[in-house]
């Protein structure tokens, strides 16, 4: 009897032990050799864009995605992004609200770092928490552009359409952000890159406003991604 009992609770053990193995496989996926993580975001918006008309296409809301309604839903696409250390820069330009800090690079029109002004850092209270950071040793930033021939990319150079700080001032419920890129001849278009920040709210929306100078109709499309390094967040052990 104690050989049978010992038997089944070797076996018992050891079925044990496998079950065990098995999840940990479940809740930890092998690392991939990347070193990036691209995450497409849903619900993009496009629109046609008729000769000589300038038709905004209502872009992706990055704290809290609700796709607008003013436009006809068009595919979304993702283009390559590039390695991780290896991002161009540009000008810089500030945006401060009563929630936010945010630093956005003409350099692809990025969304480089977004701090929360109303939520500390865990290591240290001083600091806001950084829920969008481009450093050497962490990048996490939001990109969008738009596909087709001679359209503005993440990789796209723009210029500011207005000053390089911009201050939520009393009484002032949003602040825009104009950028403006140069598009291929080809296109005859004139694309703009908006950004808007609200008072009160995490919500960053990002659309696209474009000027057919052409004779022939466009359908561009636009895609959103976050590119970030495959470090595991502060704190965490995965």
């Amino acid at each position: 009897m104690d050989i049978q009992r010992l038997v089944l609770f070797v076996v018992f053990s050891m079925s044990v032990l496998f079950l065990w193995e098995e999840w940990q496989k479940e809740q930890r996926p092998a690392v991939t050799a990347a070193a990036t993580t691209t995450t497409a975001a849903t619900a993009a918006k496009g629109a046609s864009v008729l000769p000589q008309n300038a038709t905004p296409i209502p872009g992706e809301k990055l704290a809290a995605s609700q796709p607008g309604k003013s436009a006809p839903v068009a595919s979304t696409g993702v283009a390559p992004v590039e390695a991780v250390g290896k991002l161009a820069t540009g000008e810089k330009i500030l945006v401060r609200t009563d929630t936010v800090m945010v630093e956005i690079d003409t350099a692809g029109g990025d969304l480089r770092r977004l701090e929360l002004l109303q939520h500390p850092e865990k290591e240290d209270k001083s600091k806001p928490f950084a829920l969008l950071q481009s450093q050497t040793e962490r990048i996490s930033i939001a990109q969008s552009g738009l596909i087709g021939e001679g359209f503005p990319s993440h990789k796209t150079r723009y210029t500011v359409a207005g000053a390089h700080q911009y201050q939520l001032a009393a009484g002032q419920d949003k602040i825009e952000v104009r950028l403006l890129a140069e598009t291929a001849r080809a296109t005859d278009a004139k694309v703009t890159k908006i950004y808007t920040f609200h008072r009160g709210s995490y919500v960053t929306d990002v659309s696209f406003e474009i000027t057919n100078q052409g004779a022939t109709a466009i359908q561009p499309f636009s895609y959103f991604q976050m590119l970030r390094d495959s470090e595991p967040p502060v704190g965490s052990m995965f």
